[in-house]
């Protein structure tokens, strides 16, 4: 017996997740090898790292469950399944390497790491010409072990490339989730410094607040993003100040922009939705609704990796046996996440990026250009 448990608070996720259950029953897929796939659903408050950590204990300790799959944001929980309960879990959230070496080997994600994501964010802005000439600012949460890796990843990259003089100014916050009148000191640093490429690792709140202030005091630096909490989604970057951000670059790991840009639905995205529609009688559109959108994919992407995982454990279902048949899974294509390879000694998602532009005639991200290769590991 299996049991998994995602959750979001934007849609009803018990009624994604039950759709993704009736689709595989439509297609004859459950029950898998015999047996009954039991769900148990505990929601949690995004910004709760207590909450997050109760639904943990409670999957594992008292509905002992064999795997989970959380759809979003459960970032700061996220080594409590897999490092504390040694439970096998699916999740749809990016992670440090520290993080992802310390639960290993139960912990699968469908993002890249945060390291890499960092290294090649340098590396992607080198290849745009966006660092020659430039002031730079940083300004990002210095919460546990956050410094050394931005030191490892931004700050050694940039050095590597020849580029480390030109980082003048650093800011830091203790508070990236929900933002700080810290923003108004990093904008007055900036533009002391004369700052004129900002790079914010922090959350869209925060960014709002920084760019609403720099609007104030009319200073319009340059901005690029990255997928650190999914500012390359049109609904996270849906309150920045389209005189402030309009032409900005980015650099995604994630299928965000195709739609905007005229691109078709991967096959997995199209029967995802067509199967919700069918379950639910409603049809979730990525211009109405990107977040609930965004966690409807994110939901399949997840659900399916893990159950096809339970069809190839095979009749002796047991924590480690998912763990087996997780790392079998060779370049998936995906709804929402690019297509995914694990291995034994690889559990982060795809080492792939494109650049999107944040367009104001739209006030959305769309693509320019094709997925390609990380530039670094």
């Amino acid at each position: 017996m299996a049991a998994l448990g995602p959750n979001y608070d934007d849609g009803d996720v018990e009624e994604q997740i039950n759709a993704l259950i009736d689709g595989w029953r439509n297609e004859g897929r459950i029950p898998i090898n015999g047996r009954e796939v039991e769900f148990y659903l505990r929601s949690y408050d995004i910004l709760s790292p207590e909450a997050k950590r109760a639904a943990c204990k409670g999957w594992s300790r008292d509905d002992k469950v064999v795997a989970v799959f959380t759809v979003h944001n459960f970032f700061d929980a996220i080594e409590c399944l897999p490092r504390e309960e040694k439970v096998p879990l699916v999740a749809t959230d990016y992670a440090f390497e520290s993080v992802e070496a310390s639960s290993r080997p139960y912990l699968f994600l469908t993002m890249p790491s945060v390291d890499s994501m960092w290294r090649n964010w340098i590396h992607w802005m080198d290849d745009n010409d966006l660092l020659e000439g430039s002031r730079i600012g940083l300004y990002y949460a210095d919460g546990p072990g956050r410094r050394e890796v931005v030191d490892a990843t931004i700050k050694a990259e940039l050095t590597r490339l020849g580029h480390g003089d030109k980082l003048v100014a650093e800011v830091t916050t203790d508070n990236d989730g929900t933002g700080s009148s810290q923003e108004q000191v990093a904008v007055q640093r900036f533009r002391t410094e004369r700052v004129d490429l900002a790079l914010l690792l922090i959350s869209a709140i925060g960014q709002t607040n920084f760019m609403q202030s720099a609007e104030v005091q009319g200073y319009r630096p340059r901005y690029v993003a990255n997928d650190w909490y999914t500012t390359t989604n049109d609904a996270a970057a849906s309150t920045f100040p389209a005189s402030q951000y309009d032409g900005t670059l980015g650099m995604t790991s994630v299928r965000f922009g195709e739609r905007n840009s005229g691109l078709p639905l991967t096959p997995e995205a199209t029967a995802c939705i067509d199967n919700y529609e069918r379950y639910s009688g409603r049809r979730v559109t990525w211009q109405e609704r990107p977040a609930e959108w965004m966690a409807l994919l994110q939901g399949c992407d997840a659900g399916t990796l893990l159950l096809e995982a339970l069809e190839r454990a095979g009749n002796d279902v047991t924590r480690d046996s998912v763990v087996t048949a997780l790392d079998a899974t060779q370049n998936r294509p995906l709804a929402l996440h690019a297509n995914v390879t694990w291995s034994r000694d690889y559990h982060h998602g795809p080492q792939l990026q494109r650049t999107l532009k944040w367009q104001a005639d739209c006030a959305c991200w769309r693509v320019e250009g094709d997925f390609a290769p990380f530039y670094v590991p």
